[in-house]
């Protein structure tokens, strides 16, 4: 690193809302509405209003450095990607930038359903910015990437859901351009794919130079593989810096300390609705908040709409820098339509006094694909200092608080 790859100065973009009217049958029509609204006669039923998607957005890009951009729905993200790669205009500001800008704002971008898998590499990559020779010198990479061999004559509109992300990941991973942007895209498709495309997320920002602005709600990620974050909200930037302090602190922003997850609407995969997520501390009389030796239950409710099979719900726990300390899958599970309760629990005296966050990943078993909720549920641990005679016996370094045997006894070797 340390060219400088992109600047953002000053982006503002707001988009209007409200009814538009209905579309003019004829060009007689459409001057008589204009004429009749501009003069008065006519008053529009819906008052205009417009909202804010950007608000005065600068930052810089250095070359081969990864930035990740989180923020919740709503907050400017997907518009700040399509600006930069050219997609939007903005209202006011400019993008700065040298070199082949590729963008994956959505996995399969391009792609013909009527299309072979080999002639959808082709269609892609010229439209993503490839020459026909380009493509030849990496077709063979971009099939083994992708791990459609078998199936490269085969219409797309064939494909699993998997196969068909795996394509659109491996024809923009080898397009090998200054800039690339991806969208969301690492949130579906089986795990094993997913750990591929990090690591060849990391080859080409580390050997080929490439700066990838990645937006992604999975946290963890960001976490794991960014330089730099920033975190977006209401289209301005409120944090900017190491990827650990701005999840952390948009962690503690949008929820606090979140022990009862309610989506409305209910998140939903394939036939099941995910409809609440709650934790519940076993505390102690006169405790109000958990601490290092409290048992912490989690209860999850789901609703299956058809029979499900091959399903498997793992629970990940994550520290606000993003380091998994666990994740505990079921046993695959078949379900009946109907509503259905998880209850686990975390036992007192296993995790140290922190902010941590729970993630619920779901899999099919069957065809891999899976899909993932993020930091459903937030909570800190505080520290107890009263139950040891010295504050010092009860503080101990790391996450976890093992208790495993310690036995002494004399050695018969002793010098």
């Amino acid at each position: 690193m340390g060219a400088l790859a992109l600047s953002v100065e000053h982006l503002s973009k707001r988009y209007r809302l409200g009814n538009l009217g209905t579309q003019a049958s004829s060009l007689r029509e459409a001057l008589l509405s204009w004429w009749s609204t501009r003069s008065g006669q006519k008053k529009s039923s819906t008052p205009i209003s417009f909202v804010q998607a950007l608000d005065d957005v600068s930052f810089t890009v250095q070359q081969g450095e990864v930035l990740g951009i989180v923020g919740p729905n709503g907050a400017g993200k997907s518009t700040l990607l399509k600006i930069i790669s050219r997609i939007t205009l903005p209202d006011r500001g400019r993008v700065m930038g040298s070199g082949r800008i590729a963008s994956l704002l959505e996995a399969g971008v391009g792609f013909h359903p009527e299309l072979s898998g080999r002639e959808n590499i082709f269609l892609s990559g010229n439209i993503l910015g490839m020459s026909n020779r380009e493509i030849r010198s990496r077709f063979d990479e971009i099939v083994d990437f992708a791990e459609i061999g078998p199936f490269l004559d085969t219409p797309v509109k064939r494909y699993s859901s998997g196969m068909y992300i795996r394509l659109a990941f491996a024809i923009g991973a080898f397009l090998r351009p200054e800039l690339w942007i991806v969208d969301e895209v690492l949130s579906v498709g089986d795990a094993a794919f997913q750990h591929k495309c990090l690591h060849r997320i990391r080859t080409i920002a580390r050997e080929e130079g490439t700066t990838i602005l990645m937006v992604s709600h999975q946290l963890s990620l960001i976490g794991q593989i960014a330089h730099r974050a920033i975190w977006l909200d209401y289209g301005k930037i409120a944090a900017e810096g190491p990827p650990h302090q701005v999840i952390g602190a948009y962690l503690k922003a949008q929820s606090g300390q979140l022990w009862d997850w309610q989506p409305n609407p209910p998140f939903c995969w394939k036939q099941l609705s995910l409809t609440r997520a709650r934790l519940h501390p076993r505390l102690a009389k006169g405790q109000h908040v958990p601490d290092v030796h409290t048992p912490l239950q989690i209860c999850l409710q789901l609703r299956t709409h058809a029979t499900v099979h091959h399903l498997q719900l793992s629970l990940q726990l994550f520290t606000l820098v993003g380091e998994c300390l666990f994740e505990q899958p079921s046993t695959p599970l078949s379900l009946p339509p109907g509503q259905w309760m998880l209850e686990y629990e975390i036992p007192g005296d296993f995790l140290n006094e922190g902010s941590y966050y729970l993630s619920v990943f779901l899999t099919d078993l069957q065809t891999g694909d899976h899909s993932q909720v993020d930091a459903c549920l937030v909570f800190d641990i505080a520290g107890n200092v009263h139950r040891a005679p010295f504050p010092e016996a009860e503080r101990r370094m790391g996450y976890v608080r093992p208790q495993f045997a310690m036995t002494w006894k004399p050695s018969e070797n002793a010098d």
